[in-house]
């Protein structure tokens, strides 16, 4: 009788494990529990799985992206304000064109999505769930066009410092 549980528990962790390694590190922690990179890591591996279920490729990580990306999100925080428009009148296609992604290219499309949150919306998975629920950002995440994506991190509010908040910024891109 030992046997058989012994091979119907190996069994079942067997089809569980895969389960398991689909899941995306950290979706679920709160900015007092991430570093930037696992966040940005998490988000990423998020809006990848929603890609994938759409049958859609994979968006692949981009350094000029993120760099335009976590610009802005740390422009919120220290200037306070929460737009897709800077204080300083920049917007998406500046800041993107500033960091160096459409250099060279003939043909490219960009899009931007934005979320801050506090306390329990501020974790990864919560915003890249938010996002899915907005007509606007769920067509940017899911758009067969990006092949790259560029995540911004900060965590703390436009309106003040604040341990448990999170702005994110989220870049896509094609260029050719």
């Amino acid at each position: 009788m030992v046997k058989g549980a012994l091979i119907t528990a190996i069994a079942l962790l067997a089809l569980l494990a895969p389960a398991a390694a689909q899941a995306c590190r950290n979706s679920g922690a709160h900015p007092t529990e991430l570093t930037v990179e696992s966040a940005r890591q998490s988000v990423r591996c998020l809006i990848n799985k929603k890609r994938k279920s759409k049958r859609a490729r994979p968006l692949r990580a981009n350094s000029r992206l993120e760099l335009a990306a976590q610009g802005h999100s740390a422009a919120m925080e220290s200037d306070g304000f929460f737009s897709h428009t800077s204080l300083d009148g920049s917007d998406p296609l500046s800041r993107i064109k500033a960091a160096g992604y459409l250099g060279g290219a003939v043909k490219w499309a960009i899009g931007e999505n934005l979320s801050w949150a506090e306390g329990p919306g501020a974790t990864p998975k919560f915003t890249v769930s938010q996002w899915m629920r907005s007509p606007p950002h769920r067509a940017a995440m899911l758009s067969r066009r990006y092949r790259h994506v560029g995540i911004g991190v900060v965590f703390g509010s436009p309106m003040g410092s604040n341990a448990n908040s999170a702005i994110y910024t989220a870049n896509f891109g094609f260029r050719k």
